[in-house]
């Protein structure tokens, strides 16, 4: 056996499939949640993203640098407001609040186990 050859006591654990953690991800943003009450007019984007990622454990990061190279400064600022929600997807919440950016149209992206907001394109 190769790992006897090379003079190892016990094989090496094996890795985590990349994939398995994509799919956590997956299950969490389509985890359905309920917010209880609306959010501040002038949330900031920051907040909620934390907020959201919190409910289901997951987090959620913002490509600052994209949005810069985008035009967009300081979006992890840009306020987001919310209504009550009850039992709705996490990704269908997600993608309402980002929405909201002003000047780019942005998504997010599944990064092994966390999510990327990242801008997708000018808004017309």
């Amino acid at each position: 056996m190769l790992v006897a050859s090379l003079g190892f006591a016990s094989p090496a654990p094996l890795a985590v499939p990349k994939d398995k953690k994509a799919d956590d991800v997956k299950k969490k943003l389509a985890t359905k949640i309920t917010l209880d009450r609306n959010t501040e007019k002038n949330t900031p984007l920051r907040d909620m993203i934390e907020f959201l990622g919190g409910r289901v454990d997951l987090k959620i990061l913002i490509d600052n640098r994209a949005f810069e190279a985008a035009g967009i400064k300081n979006v992890h600022e840009t306020p987001v407001k919310f209504p009550k929600q009850n039992n709705v997807p996490l990704a269908k919440i997600l993608q309402k609040v980002l929405d909201q950016i002003e000047g780019v149209k942005a998504t997010y992206r599944i990064e092994k186990d966390h999510i990327l907001i990242v801008p997708d394109k000018m808004k017309k």
